[in-house]
């Protein structure tokens, strides 16, 4: 039985800050990773069911970072590195109660997922496919890339799980 559920799409290099009071007023931040379909691989990969992500980073040390850390939560990756920057989410901690959060993707490595990037033998080894309207909403490389993966995964049996 297949049990590993694939997943794909743009992780981000993510900037918290530590204490309350913005970005123009404090000095610490923490660095770590962020997106959707990491942040459910993660989740999954914590509960004991075998994962795969992939999607495309930078060739940079955000890229190399969010495939050390997720390699650290046990998830399988196939990483394709872009010569474009890694995607960064930065969370600017405003207030004790209120948190902004600003995206630094344009034209990102994340945004320019392609179809040539979903390997169909990687879906085919999957019981779910994991996709998320994020990756789709991306660029039009990344929106054809989410269909390509839905396209596998139904001709290979695999069930779909949808993130809007």
């Amino acid at each position: 039985m297949r049990r590993r559920v694939y997943t794909f799409g743009e992780t981000m290099a993510l900037f918290r800050t530590v204490s309350p009071g913005g970005i123009e007023t404090t000095s610490e931040a923490r660095i770590g990773i962020g997106g959707a379909d990491s942040n459910v691989a993660i989740g999954l990969s914590r509960l004991g069911v075998p994962v795969l992500w992939a999607g495309r980073v930078g060739d940079d040390s955000l890229g190399r970072r969010i495939q050390r850390e997720l390699r650290a939560e046990g998830i399988q990756t196939h990483a394709v590195l872009d010569p474009a920057p890694t995607g960064l989410m930065v969370k600017d901690h405003r207030t004790p109660n209120t948190t902004q959060v600003l995206f630094y993707r344009h034209a990102s490595a994340g945004s320019r997922l392609t179809p040539a990037d979903i390997r169909r033998d990687l879906i085919a080894e999957a019981g779910v496919v994991h996709v998320t309207g994020i990756t789709a909403s991306l660029s039009s490389s990344a929106e054809d890339a989410t269909f390509t993966a839905i396209e596998y995964a139904r001709e290979e049996g695999a069930l779909v799980s949808f993130d809007v």
